[in-house]
């Protein structure tokens, strides 16, 4: 029992986190003026997943997160990914006014 118990805790303390923020953005960058950055608005919607593949909750998505910053000209869009060993989560970032 304790042999299982060390080899639980090693898998564990040597599964590590994994965070991965991908450069890829939807809209042209040199178009946008950031001089007013502080004004833009955030919206965000995530998904999650245990074991970072088995669906937990629905999301990640480009309207849901338009809607949760109440964003009608959207200017950036940004992903996200982190695995954390047992559940991942994606994030779907939109910055706008």
């Amino acid at each position: 029992m304790k042999k299982l118990f060390l080899s639980l805790a090693a898998t564990l303390a040597l599964s590590g986190c994994v965070v991965w923020t991908p450069v890829s953005n939807m809209t042209d960058l040199s178009k946008v003026d950031f001089t007013n950055s502080y004004e833009f608005k955030e919206g965000l919607d995530c998904s999650y997943a245990a074991f970072g593949i088995i669906p937990v909750t629905h999301g990640a998505q480009f309207i849901e997160a338009v809607q949760d910053g109440d964003i009608s000209k959207v200017l950036y869009v940004e992903h996200d990914f982190q695995f954390y060993g047992l559940f991942g989560r994606h994030c779907i970032h939109v910055y706008g006014k």
